[in-house]
């Protein structure tokens, strides 16, 4: 059972005493946070679903940002402490199981919300529209309302969690819920805020610190394809640039490499990603494929957890595959990311910068990366200048 799960599970009392209140605050924060974590971390075809997943994704794809917060804010409340009442919306109500959804949104998911990247929006009250003013969550606020298909959608998904018969129902639901935000966010189009002026030193710190989270190389090809653009743009001859998909084998997808770069049908250069120390036997492969395609210059791009960790293993073994294929005609190149990036970003200039920063949002948009890669990369741009 999962950690988020097993918080889940408790069934306190609700109390209006500072301390238990903030003790289910935090506690409920903990599941939000655990939960979007287990989401996050499962694959888009086998995140949980249920008869009404399509109801759910319906309202995140509508414009009202509080009809977004209130199937989170309601369900996540009631995981927390089963004991509550999913469509309550003010504890002055006097129902069994009332309680305060508007502070618990401000402070426990306007919380959680911001920390990912704020894909329910930017709201610090989500809840201050008059319709929630409403002793309950019901159809008498169904009159009256400009988009009634969507009000239906919320109450059926509130009702639901509603009629659970045990937190691991009621857990499930949310599950259902944060899994239908993430298929949501997939689609989303991101907002990049390049500033008007990047420093070498900010470009490079910025691409760093972006890089440390593990991708499985999303974020690294996205940052190698965004430089090779911008070197282009400075007029650097390329041809044209393709990047593949991350995920998808080079074989498969009849690709000499992670990116290529080619003019007039000939291939000019092809770059390979790597996340962590180069091995020879990845190097073989690469290489195999390199010569099916008639390559003649092979870049390995390699980032790893420092700087001074060793770009490659097997030392021996890569020097003699370097030398032999240099004589076949294969030229072969191991470089450390940061440290060319760090050279290119000083030859680029400043306006060059600018155009890597706005290239890496580009690549993760159409590469379709993950949405935490993409809002990791909104955030860190947006933070630029800011420390």
């Amino acid at each position: 059972m999962s950690t988020w799960k097993k918080t889940g599970m408790a069934k306190s009392k609700s109390s209006d005493s500072p301390s238990d209140k903030q003790s289910f605050e935090q506690n409920a924060l903990s599941i939000l946070y655990s939960a979007w974590s287990e989401i996050e971390a499962t694959p888009i075809d086998r995140l949980p679903t249920n008869e009404l997943s399509e109801t759910i994704r319906s309202v995140f794809d509508q414009s009202e940002i509080g009809w977004k917060y209130t199937i989170v804010n309601q369900i996540a409340g009631k995981v927390a402490n089963f004991n509550l009442d999913a469509l309550c919306l003010q504890k002055g109500a006097g129902q069994t199981g009332s309680w305060e959804p508007r502070e618990f949104a401000k402070r426990v998911v306007v919380v959680w919300n911001k920390s990912i990247g704020a894909p329910l929006g930017d709201s610090e009250d989500p809840y201050v529209n008059n319709i929630f003013r409403n002793p309950r969550f019901d159809a008498s606020m169904r009159k009256g309302r400009r988009k009634p298909v969507v009000f239906d959608a919320v109450l059926t998904v509130l009702e639901h969690a509603q009629a659970a018969t045990s937190t691991e129902d009621v857990t499930e639901s949310l599950k259902i819920v944060l899994a239908q935000l993430r298929i949501y966010l997939v689609g989303k189009k991101f907002d990049y805020a390049i500033p008007q002026r990047v420093s070498l030193i900010n470009t490079v710190g910025c691409i760093e610190e972006y890089l440390k989270k593990s991708s499985g190389g999303a974020r690294l090809q996205a940052v190698a394809y965004g430089l090779l653009i911008a070197l282009k743009k400075r007029g650097l001859s390329l041809g044209e640039i393709a990047s593949g998909h991350v995920n998808a084998a080079d074989s498969a997808s009849l690709s000499a490499g992670d990116i290529e770069c080619v003019l007039d049908g000939k291939n000019l250069l092809t770059l390979e990603v790597k996340d962590r120390e180069l091995t020879s036997a990845e190097m073989e492969s690469s290489v195999r494929k390199a010569r099916l395609s008639n390559v003649t210059e092979l870049l390995f791009f390699v980032h790893r957890p420092t700087r001074t960790s060793p770009l490659y293993s097997d030392i021996e073994a890569i020097q003699k595959i370097v030398n032999n294929q240099f004589s076949l005609g294969l030229n072969i190149y191991i470089v450390g990311a940061l440290e060319l990036l760090e050279h290119c970003c000083v030859l680029l200039g400043e306006e060059g910068r600018k155009s890597l920063l706005v290239s890496v949002g580009e690549a993760l948009d159409t590469q379709r990366a993950d949405p935490k890669h993409r809002w990791d990369w909104s955030t860190a741009v947006g933070n630029i200048g800011t420390a």
